[in-house]
């Protein structure tokens, strides 16, 4: 039981955060932080549970409502901080290689864990990655 609410306290802490962010004022940087974080949390949760899964269709729903959110800041002329969003994601790239180590401690790389951790540095690492070259990140489909 505590390694599943490790597991979904990793995958659900930067939405967590996200929504925290929100409240305190959607700047297009913010809003590019927060969609790159719910792109992260999806593709952990695909992994992790398929195509689907509730909480996929849920998380779905809330990268594509960011996602059209920083669209329109976009078309506002806002700009994105690219030094402080790709700060941020690296941050939580930090983190999450972290849990990488902790898990190869205890867990196989077939585990769930291990893949729904892999799946969140692969996305971050791809998220930073159009973040730095283009200054801003969308999400793929």
């Amino acid at each position: 039981m505590k390694r599943r609410s490790f597991a979904m306290a990793m995958i659900l802490s930067p939405l967590t955060c996200a929504v925290r962010a929100r409240a305190q004022g959607s700047t297009a940087t913010q809003l590019q932080i927060d969609l790159a974080l719910a792109f992260v949390s999806l593709a952990a949760l695909r992994t992790r549970y398929g195509e689907a899964h509730p909480d996929v269709a849920t998380a779905r729903g809330r990268a594509a409502a960011l996602d059209a959110s920083l669209r329109a800041a976009s078309l506002r002329g806002e700009e994105i901080d690219v030094a402080a969003a790709t700060h941020a994601l690296e941050l939580e790239l930090a983190d999450v290689r972290v849990r990488l180590a902790e898990f190869s401690q205890r867990c196989g790389s077939g585990h769930p864990d291990m893949q729904s951790a892999h799946a969140r540095a692969a996305a971050l690492e791809t998220a930073i990655a159009v973040i730095m070259s283009d200054g801003i990140f969308f999400p793929p489909g």
